[in-house]
């Protein structure tokens, strides 16, 4: 129990050093990776069983001409909303993080100020404090941005080419 009370001091550290914006910006990225974890979950266990009802769906409709309302262009338009389902939020999470972290850094540096313009003369290790407190948010958010992209662009792709697959599949099986 020692490690979680480490972890909490540290994370109590973080977010008050961050003045705020360290706990938004780590709210904000806990629901990112909730997001792109959920992708994967998607289409490693979901997508392949709904991929394979909707092949059926489509051989059916093909054999019995009463069931001919059923098109390919439905069913992939069917299958792209569901692929691509929280891949635009996932993509505005990504806008959102780096402009909260601007966010911090700018009140942390406005603090900053207001040390230097304080009466009295500037303490130096208040001022290297305050610098760094500013700093914390804008690092928290570029280090969740810069391995977000790249599962971004790696859901994205995967949407895309599942949804092919499945045209091909449906155009020649």
């Amino acid at each position: 129990m020692l490690w979680l009370q480490i972890i909490y001091s540290d994370l109590a550290n973080l977010f008050g050093e961050g003045r705020g914006m360290a706990g938004l910006i780590f709210l904000m990225s806990m629901v990112f990776w909730a997001l792109v974890i959920e992708r994967y979950w998607y289409f490693y266990l979901r997508y392949p069983r709904m991929r394979d009802e909707a092949l059926r769906r489509w051989r059916y409709a093909v054999k019995n001409p009463l069931h001919g309302r059923l098109s390919r262009r439905r069913i992939l338009r069917e299958m792209s909303l569901k692929t691509r389902r929280t891949l635009g939020l996932i993509s505005d999470l990504l806008g959102i993080i780096p402009l909260l972290g601007l966010l911090g850094l700018v009140g942390g540096l406005i603090q900053v100020l207001n040390i230097l313009a304080s009466p009295g003369g500037v303490n130096a290790t208040t001022l290297i404090r305050g610098i760094s407190a500013a700093s914390v948010p804008m690092v928290a958010a570029l280090s969740v941005v810069i391995a977000g992209v790249y599962f971004k662009h790696a859901l994205r792709i995967r949407a895309v080419r599942e949804i092919r697959l499945l045209g091909d599949q449906l155009r020649h099986g």
